[in-house]
């Protein structure tokens, strides 16, 4: 009986000693990284604003995300069809100085 608890610590020592050898000879793969986001689109926000009655408003860095949350809007809360061009001539370009979370604190202030 001890002789073949003896035996299974000997084989789970050798095995440990083997997995830790071919772990440290395999070279560490890195994770894949993803893409940076353009300097352009770092630094600018597009933005659309509806009628003030409505009071919709929305800001993003990527055209086909404010195009789409746009078309989407007029559709739904007005019934009104839009294009792309549409939204396109709407849309105004704004800087890396927009600070949304500064803006959404002052208007949870409000």
């Amino acid at each position: 009986m001890i002789s073949a608890i003896v035996v299974i610590v000997v084989a789970f020592a050798f095995s440990s000693l083997a997995l830790a050898q071919e772990s440290a000879t395999k070279p560490a793969q890195k994770p894949e990284a993803k893409p940076a986001m353009k300097p352009a689109e770092q630094m600018t926000y597009k933005s659309v604003t509806c009628d003030p009655t409505c009071g919709f408003m929305v800001r993003s860095h990527n055209d086909k995300e404010l195009t789409s949350i746009v078309i989407t809007h007029a559709k739904n809360a007005h019934d009104k069809t839009m294009t792309e061009k549409d939204v396109a001539a709407m849309a105004k370009t704004e800087g890396k100085e927009v600070d949304m979370k500064k803006e959404v604190m002052q208007e949870e202030k409000k």
